[in-house]
């Protein structure tokens, strides 16, 4: 039994790592610290709100760098996303039933995930500091649960259109990102 268990942890502890160390360095990509460089070459945590997010880019840069910013930020998380699925599916197969390598691959994305936040958060090239996690914390809910993400997504929108201030918004969705996973 001791035999089995040690075998699970290290096999599935490496594979933790391997996708937790993709996540953070995929996530620590900046693109409104590099959008903003390559269209003003100037560091946009030194305008407007001091974040390096794509709200502060669309404020203080423009319409142009705001959307690649966004759809960088959403590609960097869905592709940790992906690949933490891939990789703890990979993981899996041989060593576990066919049904719980499906099961894996959900513990990867949301590893992939979360880790991908930690790197946008703090990413380690840019001094750690980095955004808010927005754009990131949307692609996970989108991806891992599409349920989720529109009931999310109405949260904001109601909240945005009543208040007009995104991070209002963002911050009450977030708060009930926890209760909308368990409902759902």
């Amino acid at each position: 039994m001791w035999d089995t268990i040690s075998r699970f942890l290290s096999t599935f502890g490496l594979t933790a790592l391997i996708t937790a160390v993709t996540g953070y360095l995929l996530g620590s990509i900046s693109f409104s610290i590099i959008f903003t460089r390559l269209f003003i070459h100037k560091d946009i945590r030194s305008f407007g709100s001091g974040n390096a997010g794509a709200t502060n880019v669309l404020r203080t840069v423009g319409n142009k760098a705001a959307a690649l910013t966004f759809v960088c930020d959403f590609a960097k998380a869905a592709l940790s996303i992906i690949l933490g699925s891939l990789i703890f599916q990979y993981a899996a197969r041989g060593q576990l039933p066919e049904e719980s390598v499906v099961v894996m691959g959900k513990y990867g994305a949301y590893l992939g995930g979360m880790t991908s936040l930690l790197g946008h958060l703090y990413p380690v090239y840019f001094q750690f500091r980095g955004g808010k996690g927005v754009i990131v914390t949307t692609a996970m809910m989108a991806m891992i649960d599409w349920r989720v993400f529109l009931v999310e997504f109405v949260i904001f929108a109601a909240l945005f259109c009543w208040k007009k201030i995104v991070s209002f918004g963002s911050v009450v969705a977030a708060a009930a990102y926890p209760f909308t996973t368990f409902l759902i």
